[in-house]
């Protein structure tokens, strides 16, 4: 998760998603890595996915505010 991270804020969007890949391969539940994720999916427009890894975090961590405060913006693009 954290070399996805690090690839996608060098600008390298096609490494930082196989990292983010390999890291919910490893385990789906992975808080971090399903944020990361969602913020992926933002980074490349494709709102409608990101909204879903949201729903998702919020379904196994309710009280994820990241993930509630994206969310919440997400709905106003």
């Amino acid at each position: 998760t954290n070399e996805g991270y690090i690839a996608l804020l060098n600008g390298d969007a096609t490494t930082a998603k196989q990292y983010y890949d390999k890291a919910l391969a490893l385990d789906p539940d992975d808080e971090q890595a399903l944020l990361n994720t969602a913020g992926w999916y933002i980074y490349t427009k494709d709102y409608k996915t990101a909204e879903e890894y949201l729903k998702t975090i919020l379904q196994k961590y309710p009280d994820n505010a990241q993930a509630k405060v994206t969310l919440e913006k997400l709905k106003t693009l």
